[in-house]
């Protein structure tokens, strides 16, 4: 019954439109309401707000222009950020309420925030390239009057930073001295850089336990850089006292057979990215390692 209204008043208004030539600005205002169209709506930019060795932050922020001469109702939206194969990584339903003001522009942010390992856990072979290739998507409710609600979407693609931590490996320990009462002996920590940018290990911080037992703690201050797919070596002095520790660590350097070196601790990284400027990494290294004479 109300569309058949409608439909009356909408024929009723165009004969009378008509009659007059059109010349009731008042007339066609009306008509051009009872008429409303979809607002345009487009993504205006993509900004990478936060970012770590674990994860990342976008801001996608839309641009929603309404032509007509009467405000809209935004009644949320439904996204999703897409892996270039299509695997989705985020997505949600935003229900907030918004006045999209007539024949105006509005502008609306949209943060999505994502963990590295959930990533390269959903494509594992996008650990091993630079930069991830994306699409968001995104679909505004929009209510029009006399029409409903209408459904707006809208599509782009992009590309991540496919940003990677260190790694960190145990690469030789090395005898310079012994003698009956003392060792000395240097421990060498591979910082592997799997990044296209240079990182910075301006402090490392350590404790070392060789065959379970604790033979030294302190820090290395030395800075030392790896540069883009590059490794670097940090060196840790250990110095041994067999009066404290035992003949038992003697005789264990100077035969054949493998030493149990753990290395734990956290080590300092810097970058030149403005949003990855600093972090700390946790260390815990642990092998059987072949002892350097």
């Amino acid at each position: 019954m109300k569309k058949r209204f409608r439909s009356v008043l909408v024929g009723l208004l165009i004969a009378l439109a008509g009659l007059s030539g059109f010349r009731c600005a008042g007339l066609q205002q009306t008509l051009s309401q009872l008429k409303p169209v979809a607002p345009t709506i487009r993504l205006h930019q993509v900004r990478l707000t936060a970012l770590s060795f674990t994860g990342a932050t976008l801001q996608f922020q839309f641009r929603i222009h309404n032509p007509n001469p009467i405000a809209l109702s935004l009644n949320g939206f439904t996204y999703s950020l897409q892996l270039g194969n299509e695997t989705p990584l985020v997505s949600g339903n935003n229900t907030q309420r918004t006045t999209l003001p007539a024949r105006g522009d509005s502008t609306f942010a949209l943060p999505v925030s994502f963990t590295f390992k959930e990533l390269y856990r959903l494509v594992r072979n996008y650990e091993t390239q630079d930069t991830i290739p994306y699409v968001v998507k995104a679909t505004f409710r929009v209510d029009l009057p006399l029409v409903g609600t209408v459904d707006v979407p809208v599509q782009k693609s992009g590309a991540l930073p496919a940003i990677k931590p260190p790694q960190f490996s145990l690469h030789a320990v090395r005898l310079e001295e012994i003698n009956w009462q003392r060792a000395r002996l240097t421990i060498s920590v591979a910082v592997k850089n799997p990044n296209t940018f240079a990182i910075g290990i301006p402090q490392l911080d350590y404790t070392v336990n060789l065959d379970q037992q604790s033979v030294a703690n302190g820090a290395i201050t030395t800075p030392v850089q790896a540069n883009n797919h590059q490794t670097a070596l940090v060196n840790i002095p250990v110095e041994l006292n067999f009066l404290q520790l035992g003949q038992s660590m003697f005789r264990m350097l100077t035969g054949d057979q493998s030493l149990p070196v753990d290395v734990s601790g956290k080590a300092v990284i810097t970058t030149s990215l403005p949003l990855l400027k600093h972090e700390t990494i946790p260390i815990r290294l642990k092998s059987r390692i072949s002892l350097q004479k």
